[in-house]
């Protein structure tokens, strides 16, 4: 146990050194890991969904639909970011901080009103599912981020 900790001391040391090591390996596992989390919630989405009488494909569609959707507005809300980098005045800071704000607002409204429409449940049933799917799917998502960010310490 002390010869691992030892080791793992001296990759942290080696990637403060250079931590452009670590960040590469970072991106280059992030994509296996959103990868590997598709069927996972597709999973979440059927055990929800039992007796919807649909197949378990249909739900992996649900997933990646809602995977891209998410990756996209979350690139569109880092280029919004990115440009309000570039701008000094007040005024046009306040437009973009505003429609930043609504990006990251519509992403889990969208993705509600796409499970309420797919569904086709009551809205009862749709808010408990949906908060019940967000809830374990950040579960999974939180934990699958932190073993990426120990792998790409450890394999840097």
């Amino acid at each position: 146990m002390h010869v691992v900790v030892q080791q793992f001391d001296a990759k942290v040391a080696a990637i403060v050194a250079n931590p452009k090591l670590a960040i590469n390996k970072f991106f280059s596992l992030a994509p296996q890991m959103i990868f590997l989390l598709l069927p996972l919630f597709a999973l979440l989405l059927k055990l929800l969904y039992i007796r919807s009488n649909r197949y378990y494909m249909e739900h992996l569609i649900v997933a990646l639909h809602s995977h891209s959707f998410i990756l996209q507005f979350s690139v569109l809300y880092l280029a919004v970011q990115a440009l309000a980098a570039s701008f000094s005045w007040p005024w046009l800071l306040n437009m973009i901080d505003w429609l930043a704000t609504a990006i990251l607002i519509w992403i889990p409204v969208y993705l509600l009103l796409c499970q309420k429409s797919y569904y086709q449940q009551p809205w009862g049933k749709t808010l408990l599912k949906f908060w019940l799917t967000s809830s374990v799917y950040y579960l999974l998502f939180t934990s699958a981020l932190i073993g990426v960010i120990i792998l790409s310490i450890l394999w840097a």
